[in-house]
């Protein structure tokens, strides 16, 4: 195949940079406050936003961390030093990217930061914070960042050609560097059968039998807010890694996805984007008077001033994990930070 060489020299710069990291040629910055990291191998979606606002909502119900803060890079946005997300400003999802701002939104009691490099990010909210815990948004591979608990999800519904390294597969670093992780989360379990949720263990504990007590399996709930499947049928939208997950997760809910217009991921809508969606949901209407617009919350929070919103509903995504699984990740947690 002719991308195999080129895969070659992809891991070989991986793996050089990693062997940097782990006998301190390369120093990580320290920032003497506990770090957690909720990151994954793969590109594309994988449920990190929603993961980050279950562990920084459990923390803050514990009462162990007055003072949160969440470092997220401002992907897509203009950025080009770190600053504290400011949903006030027009253009904020622009400046600071949508996950930064989503977050942001859903989670009042915690500062979100965003810029370009997260140890820059997170030194420059540390100091300007004082926060007793920071939480990294996709934070696995940036190792100049020093932390004491790396989290990893691995999407349930992933082909299993996709757990290759790039640019044969999809990975940003083989399943070799599990070894750096504290637990595993399976995400997107309810989408799939128990097959491929064993071949997906199997592949992990291959070269990190160490992970066996610590892999946890995690369901993609739906938020459908005032929806009804008996009822509704669906015209949705979305920018996202997956979005077919998106689809497959209303249709296993019991809705009739009538279309899905999908757009790439952290894709910044424009005037014409939203007019041309609004006009063909409204002229399919006329012939499905119940027909719902939805979208993901990642992506209604781009969308400003456009008549659009008066029509559109957000579907939100929760992780979910078993209530003494989920007892059991969190004790992990606090125990090692």
């Amino acid at each position: 195949m002719i991308l195999r060489p080129i895969q070659f020299v992809y891991d070989f710069t991986i793996y050089v940079k990693n062997k940097l990291y782990d006998h301190d040629v390369i120093k990580k910055v320290d920032l003497n406050i506990p770090v957690i990291s909720i990151g994954n191998l793969s590109v594309g979606g994988t449920g990190k936003t929603p993961c980050v606002y279950l562990v920084a909502t459990e923390l803050i119900e514990k009462k162990i961390y007055k003072k949160i803060v969440i470092v997220s890079r401002s992907y897509k946005g203009t950025l080009k030093q770190a600053q504290r997300v400011n949903l006030s400003l027009d253009n904020a999802t622009a400046v600071f990217g949508d996950e930064p701002c989503m977050l942001q939104s859903k989670l009042p009691n915690c500062s979100v930061w965003a810029g370009p490099t997260k140890h820059k990010t997170a030194k420059a909210a540390a100091l300007s914070e004082k926060p007793d815990l920071i939480i990294i948004d996709d934070g696995f591979s940036h190792r100049k960042l020093n932390r004491h608990f790396d989290l990893i999800l691995i999407d349930a519904t992933a082909p299993l050609n996709y757990f290759q390294t790039l640019p044969v597969g999809r990975l940003r670093e083989s399943t070799i560097q599990l070894k750096r992780a504290h637990a595993v989360l399976l995400t997107k379990t309810n989408l799939v059968d128990n097959d491929k949720i064993k071949k997906i263990t199997d592949l992990i504990l291959k070269n990190n039998s160490d992970l066996i007590n610590s892999i946890y399996l995690a369901s993609a709930k739906l938020n459908f807010g005032h929806l009804s499947p008996q009822h509704d049928q669906i015209y949705a939208f979305c920018g996202l890694g997956n979005p077919e997950s998106f689809q497959q997760s209303l249709q296993l809910a019991g809705f009739n996805v009538v279309s899905i217009k999908k757009y790439a991921d952290h894709y910044q809508y424009t005037q014409l984007d939203l007019d041309n969606l609004l006009a063909d949901f409204f002229n399919k209407k006329k012939e499905i008077p119940n027909l719902k617009l939805v979208t993901t919350a990642k992506d209604l929070i781009k969308i400003q001033k456009h008549p659009l919103l008066k029509e559109v509903h957000e579907i939100d995504y929760a992780i979910e994990i078993d209530s003494l699984k989920k007892v059991e990740l969190f004790e992990k947690i606090c125990r090692l930070l």
